[in-house]
């Protein structure tokens, strides 16, 4: 295994990796594809995996253990891609959360 690995290199590897599995996200998805919505969830995806790439570089690469972060930044930009349509959701108003109190929740026990 050689010693260290470009920095610039695995910085663009993880943000396409991540990039990559942001759009396979959107493809599986029910939705019609439109081709605003595949670049922005690959783009919102990328910078994903570049954000967890960058935090935790210097610790995975010191350890020889690179593939180990690409492998959790293409993770991260899969569930990127799932929080920008939960964020739209709830944007749009189509996902609404609300929080009731105990005293309003109905339980049947009857034992």
């Amino acid at each position: 295994m050689p010693g260290r690995f470009e920095p610039l290199w695995v910085l663009l590897s993880a943000f396409a990796i991540s990039s990559f599995g942001g759009i396979a996200a959107v493809m599986r998805s029910k939705e019609p594809l439109l081709m605003r919505r595949v670049i922005g969830a690959g783009m919102y995806s990328g910078a994903i995996g570049l954000i967890v790439c960058l935090l935790w570089y210097n610790f995975f690469d010191g350890k020889d253990n690179i593939y180990f972060l690409l492998g959790i930044s293409g993770l991260a930009g899969i569930g990127g891609a799932n929080v920008l349509d939960i964020l739209k959701l709830i944007w749009q108003g189509k996902l609404v959360i609300s929080i009731k109190p105990k005293d309003e929740l109905h339980v049947d026990n009857e034992d």
